[in-house]
């Protein structure tokens, strides 16, 4: 039975949009990674903001490059041209070794090795001194979703890949999910962390971000495909069940959600990458998996980004090959009183609306996870 709703409740008036193709989406995150790369470093940038004189470079991100590398490896699958080399940046971000030290970014770099460069997996596991990474890295002990789920998500992408030459990967993805798992609330809904200690910490442990939830549910779906077992499917169910209850209007994937009730905490900024990569990226597998029809939801958020959203504005921009990062509150009081008013008020509508704009900039791992979420994936309808 098919238990996933929309969360929108009232209907709203269409906007004005244009049709979103995922060819030409995917063709313009490609030529927008190009001048994202800083030439003296070999690495991505960390954004390209829009000034008065044109876009800027701003900084370089290891983390960004590495999620970059994940896009390009598939848009190479595809058999389809890159905007640049792949081997170069990966042996300049490897060189960087130092940047390791957290759970989180020793899972994503697992995880793309396991995917672009296996070869490479052992010496790097030896490196990491993997089978104690959980005692080592910081990140564990707070118990942070997103970092754990990366971790869980690049064990299971190296047992994959290379499962026979890596002793001991079983009982560690185990284990790595158990700690996950304890994050989920009753409402399926993933906290930010683990509950305990501090105030803050605690609430941190109920309040969970988007990307707490869809890179939970990606972690999920890989652990099960990676160790043929079924039963954490259902905590992936529930969380993407709870997501897409919550769901804006106008297909909006929400920032915060309470773990506790489900319900949006705080709305704003509604990110494009959320929109057109993340939700994608975990629910179309997802949705294969445990037989669930999940693309209108996906399609809705990305309608959002071609011109379905509360200004109207289609967030493509063709001719500098880039996608706003979304639109957000021009005023910060607003976002506070969203977060205090969802504490204490059932809703589902994101929070106010008022004197929203254009986030005018765009980050490198954006257009990486759109190429990694469909450049294999170009059947489903928006």
């Amino acid at each position: 039975m098919n238990n996933f709703s929309s969360g929108a409740g009232t209907s709203v008036t269409e906007t004005a949009s244009c049709p979103v193709q995922l060819g030409e989406l995917t063709a313009l995150a490609a030529a927008g990674l190009r001048p994202m790369l800083d030439p003296v470093s070999n690495l991505f940038c960390h954004r390209m903001v829009r000034t008065r004189s044109g876009m800027v470079r701003e900084g370089v991100s290891l983390r960004y490059t590495a999620i970059v590398l994940l896009g390009l490896h598939r848009l190479k699958c595809c058999g389809k041209q890159l905007p640049v080399e792949i081997q170069p940046i990966l042996d300049a971000l490897l060189q960087k070794g130092a940047w390791l030290d957290n759970i989180g970014d020793v899972g994503l770099v697992l995880w793309l090795l396991a995917e672009i460069a296996p070869d490479r997996l052992n010496k790097f596991c030896e490196a990491m001194n993997l089978e104690h990474a959980l005692e080592r890295h910081a990140g564990v002990r707070e118990g942070l979703t997103m970092e754990i789920a990366w971790f869980l998500t690049g064990l299971s992408c190296a047992a994959i890949a290379r499962g026979d030459e890596l002793p001991g990967m079983t009982d560690l993805a185990a284990e790595t999910y158990c700690r996950l798992e304890q994050n989920v609330g009753e409402s399926g809904i993933f906290g930010h962390q683990a509950g305990r200690g501090t105030f803050g910490g605690m609430l941190r442990g109920r309040i969970g971000s988007f990307a707490d939830q869809i890179y939970a549910i990606y972690a999920i779906s890989r652990f099960t495909a990676a160790f043929e077992m079924d039963a954490p499917l259902s905590t992936a169910r529930n969380c993407a069940e709870a997501m897409c209850g919550a769901q804006g209007p106008r297909g909006e994937w929400w920032w915060h959600y309470d773990s506790s009730s489900g319900e949006v905490v705080r709305g704003y900024p509604v990110f494009s990458v959320h929109q057109y990569a993340l939700a994608p990226m975990a629910l179309l597998p997802l949705g294969k998996v445990i037989g669930e029809d999940l693309s209108e939801f996906v399609a809705k958020g990305i309608r959002w980004v071609g011109g379905q959203n509360e200004l109207g504005v289609d967030l493509r921009d063709m001719t500098l090959s880039v996608i706003w990062s979304g639109i957000r509150l021009t005023r910060a009081f607003q976002m506070y009183l969203d977060d205090v008013v969802g504490m204490i008020r059932t809703r589902r509508d994101g929070g106010s609306r008022r004197e929203t704009a254009v986030l005018a900039e765009c980050r490198p791992y954006e257009l990486g996870w759109l190429l990694y979420a469909f450049a294999e994936e170009a059947t489903l309808q928006v």
